[in-house]
């Protein structure tokens, strides 16, 4: 991800009160990359992925790029994000290892996994949470820790709750798995396959991950970036864009109702036409 920083050399400009950084002044757009976990609390869904975390606010219906769980952590490469629920706990697995923190907090823990029996971040299959323990998956084993120290506890204490454990939604877990998706149909230039869809042009999106909310909705995460949201007792999916498609942004524009455009021009970059093959469509795609 680039980032680019303007310097203004004027005295005392950076102490003006108007110029201070505050993050919720600003509506970030980035382009998403796959989704590689989905997360819920009592009032957003949380989607990880390639270039950080989108939530969504379950009243509003509106997605946002997490500025705290995705710039200010600087977390690479998240594989599980949860939410325990019985403490209102998050925990992240990333490039670095194990994180948690209250939801009331602003500071992130790290957890050692010393004495756990697991070597590796790469040997977690999911991570979930009980009554009283949290949890990790490793292979067929279930490991459980303090959820407020994350140490080690003691499996003869903890394995009565192991029918009481809330899994995450990962794709390395078993969110990733068992994926079936052609009982759906989504309207427009798609046909609906097993695992995928592909548009009438060539161009496929295929699902990495499955998670239905408190309400029952279904929601799949993709390789692409977008989201396919189902509703209960519905045989319809919905594609959703939830940041940008490309990586390079050539033009913006703020229209009379204020929303917000942003294209790719390839000609301008490189001076060279696009096919004229996606003009042809019954309706909008993402594409």
């Amino acid at each position: 991800m680039r980032y680019i920083f303007i310097f203004i050399n004027v005295f005392g400009l950076l102490e003006a009160q108007n110029f201070r950084y505050v993050p919720e002044d600003w509506y970030i757009i980035t382009k998403p990359g796959a989704i590689t976990a989905i997360a819920e609390d009592n009032f957003n869904l949380y989607f990880a992925t390639e270039n950080g975390v989108y939530r969504y606010d379950k009243a509003r219906e509106d997605f946002q790029y997490d500025y705290t769980f995705s710039v200010q952590l600087e977390f690479p490469k998240i594989t599980h994000f949860y939410f325990d629920s019985y403490r209102d706990y998050f925990w992240m697995v990333h490039g670095e290892g194990i994180s948690f923190k209250s939801s009331v907090s602003t500071n992130w823990r790290d957890m050692s996994l010393i004495n756990s029996g697991i070597f590796s971040i790469y040997e977690i299959g999911d991570i979930g949470s009980s009554p009283e323990y949290f949890w990790i998956r490793s292979g067929a084993e279930f490991i459980p820790f303090d959820p407020f120290s994350g140490l080690p506890a003691d499996w003869e204490d903890a394995q009565n709750e192991v029918d009481f454990i809330d899994w995450g939604h990962s794709s390395q877990g078993n969110a990733g798995y068992e994926l079936e998706i052609s009982k759906y149909s989504i309207e427009g230039d798609w046909t609906v396959g097993l695992h995928k869809i592909t548009h009438k042009d060539g161009r496929t999106i295929r699902v990495t991950m499955h998670m239905e909310d408190d309400e029952g909705n279904q929601w799949f995460g993709t390789d692409s970036g977008f989201i396919l949201k189902g509703w209960v007792h519905s045989s319809r999916l919905k594609i959703i864009t939830i940041g940008l498609l490309s990586e390079n942004v050539t033009e913006a524009y703020f229209d009379s109702e204020e929303n917000w455009w942003f294209t790719d021009s390839r000609f301008k970059r490189t001076g060279q036409f696009l096919s004229f093959n996606s003009l042809h469509q019954t309706n909008h795609t993402p594409f």
